[in-house]
């Protein structure tokens, strides 16, 4: 007797159930759980929050690199030229697989 009350009250409760919580809110640009390389669309820009090389990944490898410009200089009464390189501005990027 005391198993078919216990079962009576389980299906009970069971239809009163609380709903399960909802699934975690989806990882955002903006949350520091983000990972340029696995989420999104796999582009880590230069100065990324990863500190990884900028460019196009799939997994973690870096299979198209960002491209930059080197420009130098030679500064008067120099030997030798001052060279600096430069990320492309992103607005002028398009990263591809190269297949």
């Amino acid at each position: 007797m005391t198993r078919i009350i216990t079962a009576a009250v389980l299906s009970i409760a069971a239809l009163f159930a609380l709903p399960a919580p909802a699934d975690a809110a989806p990882i955002t640009e903006d949350s520091p759980a983000w990972d340029c390389r696995t989420d999104g669309n796999h582009v880590c820009g230069p100065h990324n929050a990863q500190g990884v090389a900028p460019g196009l990944y799939r997994g973690f490898d870096l299979i198209s690199p960002w491209p930059t410009v080197t420009q130098c200089v030679l500064p008067p009464g120099a030997i030798f030229d001052q060279c600096d390189a430069y990320y492309v501005d992103p607005r002028f990027v398009t990263l591809t697989t190269g297949v």
